[in-house]
């Protein structure tokens, strides 16, 4: 009995025993869940890892808008359009047809009374997209964040060196201005404030296509005003916000003389229909990913002809991949998104409907008029694949191993794809010397968030922000190749510039110059514009002769032949102009009455010839020949 007695008290105390370090151990572990978790703790980190993302985007948008400032010297030639019509509403002046809207050229005329140079107004310009390209990567990010999470972050680097919107943001047209205040109108939607509407108002008066921003605020609205009186106000602001725009239509329509307006490009009875989605596509996914030996064959050299051809079956299968998984995501993203009614999505989508349905009705595009929505197109397809990743790992189907191995699997992948394209990096820099340094800066600012998440989450995300950071960069070197080509050296239209000097250098000052781009030389020599005339002013040619006798007629002096136009006798404006009366001046020799001057030359399909008119005999009554 005494032994049965002893062996149940340590039966007893082994069981208590037990119990207690059971429980201390629960203890252990809710402490330890309790400070992981603690919400005053990781609301506090999270604001700081987000304080120190934005100083990392801010660092990268600074260095990239700078290295993009003057990147190309000569503006487009749409460009000195939209400055004289914002100086024709602010002098109180009718404008002579509404094509353009006015409030780009007034930011630049604005900006333009605080800085100083030759051509303060192109200077001006530069500077606008310069401050909104600081602005826009960093609220991409915080719009993006909302839709697709922290992945946003690499998102939103990955959009502004997209090759077409660095284009856009060397030329000063409405592209870059479209982009920022169409983010800043759904940043202030996002945050239910009415400054939506005055950023939504701004967007209309750069681009016709921006209008719907004003509608989308207030279906916004609709959808989460829950009393009368709040969707009244809506309404009332959505009114004001359209205000400029309906007085502009007022003004277009008693101005309307048929045929000559933007409308025209829409009421063609050819429409590009789905054309306009392989433009988009091209702007926006298809430089993402470039094959080694692709990029060899543009900038090295190929071995064979067999090479050759293989190669180009290649990239045609990568692009038959890139064009599938863009649409696959983008309709699962439709798809998620209307059936869990994710608003913030809806509102982006939405916008971009509609934006893409307009521009499918056009008769001809380009791919610069993709690019206010590149990064709409991105973040949408971008939420499809997040929502095609939740539907296939539903309730963590898939083992944490297996997802950790893909991971690894895609890291190593894409960081052996990226060390075989950077080999090819020193073979371009010729070709965008100003720009080489690019790709690297991005490439360290991807680099610089993921070391960020490792200092805030420890290892928490590790594979995943491994995986995910060698394909941003991997896309980032894909997509410079492509950028080289387009922005080269910054040596677009710059025998124009040269055209100026040349004008301001070996003349009277007050002889006048006829070229097809007088309004970009007066850019550059505002002094003499009144003495730069038009090409396209001489109407009715019916030959060589007649547009002798109308230089003689006009006092014409220089006459300067440029191969940007004279070498493309299929463009519109050749054909409009009546350039092929012009073609012996192509030569670089005395041609008729016609003095060869000098050859302002770029390159060898970039060029200018300048001829001086002789003088015709005094009392001579012969037609010219």
């Amino acid at each position: 009995m005494v032994r049965r007695k002893k062996n149940n008290r340590t039966v007893a105390n082994r069981h208590r025993n037990r119990q207690t370090s059971e429980v201390s151990r629960q203890d252990r572990s809710d402490i330890s869940v309790a400070k992981t978790l603690d919400p005053a703790q990781e609301a506090a980190r999270i604001k700081y890892f987000q304080l120190a993302v934005g100083v990392v985007l801010l660092a990268f948008g600074v260095y990239y808008a700078k290295t993009l400032f003057g990147y190309i010297a000569v503006p487009n030639s749409d460009w000195p359009a939209f400055i004289a019509k914002a100086k024709e509403i602010l002098n109180f002046k009718v404008p002579n047809n509404f094509k353009r809207l006015p409030l780009f050229g007034m930011l630049h005329i604005f900006i333009s009374n605080f800085v100083g140079g030759n051509h303060p107004l192109l200077t001006a310009a530069w500077m606008l997209n310069a401050i909104l390209a600081v602005l826009t990567v960093i609220l991409i990010w915080r719009i993006a964040r909302q839709i697709i999470g922290e992945s946003a972050i690499w998102l939103s680097i990955l959009i502004v060196v997209n090759p077409w919107v660095i284009k856009s943001q060397t030329d000063p047209l409405v592209e870059i201005s479209m982009i920022a205040f169409s983010v800043m109108t759904f940043f202030f939607m996002f945050r239910n404030s009415n400054w939506c509407y005055v950023m939504a108002m701004l967007a209309s008066m750069i681009r016709y296509e921006c209008t719907a921003l004003i509608g989308v605020c207030f279906l916004w609205d609709m959808v989460h005003c829950k009393t009368m009186k709040r969707r009244m106000l809506a309404l009332l602001w959505s009114v004001l916000a359209f205000l400029p725009m309906g007085a502009w239509l007022v003004g277009t329509k008693l101005a309307w003389k048929g045929g000559g307006h933007y409308v025209g490009h829409f009421t063609s009875d050819r429409h590009l229909g789905m054309e306009y989605v392989r433009y988009l596509w091209e702007t926006s996914f298809r430089y993402l990913l470039e094959l080694p030996a692709a990029v060899k064959v543009l900038f090295v050299k190929v071995s064979s002809q067999g090479q050759a051809d293989s190669i180009k079956s290649s990239v045609g299968i990568l692009y038959g991949f890139s064009k599938a998984v863009a649409g696959i995501s983008f309709v699962a993203g439709v798809i998620y998104g209307v059936i869990k009614r994710q608003w913030k999505y809806l509102a982006l989508l939405l916008f971009f409907l509609v934006y893409i349905g307009i521009h499918m009705i056009r008769h001809k595009t380009h791919h610069r008029y993709c690019v206010p929505v590149v990064w709409l197109c991105i973040i949408l397809c971008a939420y499809g694949l997040m929502c095609i990743w939740k539907m296939v790992n539903f309730r963590k189907a898939i083992p944490r191993v297996a997802v950790i191995i893909l991971q690894i699997a895609v890291f190593v992948c894409a960081t052996v794809w990226l060390v075989m394209l950077m080999r090819y990096l020193p073979e371009i820099k010729p070709f965008c010397t100003k720009g080489a340094y690019l790709p690297f800066a991005a490439m360290a600012a991807v680099i610089a968030v993921g070391v960020l998440r490792l200092v805030f989450f420890r290892a928490k995300y590790i594979w995943r922000d491994l995986a995910l950071s060698a394909v941003i960069c991997l896309m980032v070197v894909s997509s410079h190749f492509m950028t080289a080509r387009i922005i080269g050296n910054g040596s677009h239209d710059r025998e124009f510039k040269m055209l100026a000097d040349w004008y301001v250098e070996n003349t009277s000052g007050d002889e006048k110059l006829l070229t097809t781009m007088p309004h970009v030389v007066s850019t550059f020599a505002p002094k003499y514009k009144k003495y730069f005339r038009h090409t396209g002013s001489f109407k009715k040619l019916a030959d060589a002769n007649e547009f002798i006798e109308q230089c003689y007629k006009q006092k014409i002096i220089y006459i300067a032949w440029d191969s940007r136009l004279g070498l493309v006798p299929h463009d519109s404006y050749y054909k409009q102009w009546k350039l092929g009366k012009m073609a012996p001046l192509m030569q670089t020799r005395d041609v008729g009455p016609f003095e060869f001057m000098t050859q302002l030359k770029v390159s060898e399909r970039r060029y200018i010839n300048i001829f001086r008119l002789r003088a015709m005999p005094e009392g001579s009554t012969d037609k010219p020949n």
